[in-house]
């Protein structure tokens, strides 16, 4: 099993605020990747290498 620290969070919101929240909390044991909406959201994990 993997590290919890090789793993990449994506976090979708339309918040600024919300999103600032999550990766002040996530971004020690996290990668992290964040978008304002769902359209690209879902662009991005189409594109995201599989694991």
């Amino acid at each position: 099993m993997r590290k919890l620290s090789n793993w990449t969070v994506l976090i979708v919101d339309d918040t600024k605020v919300n999103i600032d929240i999550l990766v002040a909390a996530l971004d020690s044991e996290y990668a992290i990747s964040a978008v304002m909406n769902g359209e690209v959201a879902l662009k991005a994990v189409s594109t995201a290498p599989q694991t």
